[in-house]
């Protein structure tokens, strides 16, 4: 069982990790800070991107709306508004009765 009567003074050791610790924080929050400022720099870089891209994007989206509507197009040819006489095919109620 440890006492407090044994071993170095709790001081001593306390203060051997503390001066380790204050050694080595500040590399650690130097490359922090430098991640930092990198990821920030990355977020600023890819956000201009995206606004400089829309209008081109936005071209590309309404090229290609334009390009569906006009190849789906189809020429209606119109149809008469009563078959003639001579026609064979009759349609409606009457052709039911024939």
């Amino acid at each position: 069982m440890f006492t407090i009567t044994t071993g170095p003074p709790l001081v001593l050791v306390a203060g051997a990790w503390l001066f380790l610790a204050l050694l080595l924080f500040p590399p650690f929050a130097l490359l922090f800070a430098l991640a930092i400022v990198v990821l920030g720099a990355a977020v600023l870089v890819g956000a201009l991107g995206a606004i400089a891209a829309t209008p081109f994007w936005v071209v590309r989206h309404l090229r290609a709306v334009r390009a569906r509507h006009a190849t789906s197009r189809v020429v209606v040819q119109p149809v008469p508004a009563e078959p003639h006489a001579s026609s064979p095919i009759t349609t409606g109620p009457e052709a039911s009765h024939a």
